[in-house]
């Protein structure tokens, strides 16, 4: 068996290196002959024909780029918030993503009403999710009137301090707005730009139809592209096996400027099915987002 020298071993590294960077389709052929005889020339001349074949292949493996991609979470995303409440008094909350960066963390909503003075709200852990991230919720109540909030809106960012850094989400430098006239809806998503609908009237929501055996689902997404694709996967037997089905668009959500979208299906089950598991995910721009409720799932009972 021949053995190889220490500067044959950085020979073949070398070799392994350039065909694993450089992209296969960009590889000339009077390119690809000048850089790889000039290191192959130096490699030992018994090293295996096999071994150079399945670096080869693992070289062109490399390079093929991953399809379908997953959308990531940020270090800080807003993941919903509403407003509601009338004569007896107004509030807004929601739900935040952070990445879990220490410990020791503040996460917080910075909003105001109308041009106002900016106020801070603190938000509390909730559970961890997905990718060493936490879910985090916040809750406040609102001074303004619901004339203010007709007239007007709610405008707010969230903030989170980690490490001695401060990181944002501004819905990219806009800020989100919630309002309960035409300048913004009363509800907003964040990232992922999907999530289910339980309780925002009069859109689709999502329940089951324990009488009819029917599955409604309804769901937000945001308008990111004129072709797109919202499904839901199903399982009725806790994900031994599943089924998916297209969603179908709805409306446009008012007030929204065409940024957001409402998207329904309903799915006959067997009056035998007592659970539903389900998540949705959305394709758009070749990219597919997933709401999964932050890795539980969702689920329906009878």
């Amino acid at each position: 068996m021949s053995i190889l020298y220490d500067n044959q071993y950085i020979e073949i590294i070398s070799y392994i290196w350039y065909i694993s960077v450089v992209p296969v389709h960009l590889i000339t052929k009077s390119h690809y002959d000048k850089e790889c005889l000039l290191i192959m020339s130096r490699v030992h001349s018994k090293l295996s024909y096999t071994v150079l074949s399945f670096v080869l292949l693992l070289a062109v493996f490399i390079s093929i780029p991953p399809q379908n991609a997953q959308a990531q979470p940020n270090t800080v995303d807003l993941v919903n918030a509403s407003m509601s409440g009338y004569f007896g008094g107004l509030f807004f909350g929601g739900g935040i993503e952070v990445d879990d960066l220490n410990y020791t963390k503040q996460v917080k909503v910075v909003w105001r009403v109308n041009s106002g003075s900016w106020t801070e709200t603190s938000a509390s852990y909730v559970r961890d999710t997905t990718n060493n991230h936490e879910l985090w919720s916040f809750y406040s109540d609102i001074e303004e009137s619901y004339e203010d909030l007709s007239s007007g809106y709610l405008e707010f960012k969230v903030k989170y301090v980690v490490n001695g850094q401060t990181y944002w989400d501004t819905n990219g430098g806009s800020n989100y707005k919630l309002s309960f006239g035409s300048a913004a809806p009363s509800f907003a998503i964040g990232n992922p730009p999907v999530r289910v609908n339980f309780s925002e009237v009069p859109y689709s929501s999502s329940y089951f139809d324990t009488t009819a055996n029917v599955a409604h689902f309804g769901v937000f997404v945001k308008n990111l592209g004129f072709s797109k694709t919202v499904k839901v996967r199903y399982s009725t037997d806790n994900w031994a096996t599943y089924s998916e089905a297209s969603l179908a668009y709805d409306t446009a959500v008012s007030n929204s400027g065409s940024t957001l979208e409402s998207w329904k299906a309903s799915v006959p089950v067997s009056s035998t099915v007592n659970n539903i598991k389900y998540s949705i995910s959305y394709t758009v721009n070749g990219v597919t987002y997933w709401d999964n409720n932050l890795g539980l799932n969702y689920e329906f009972n009878r």
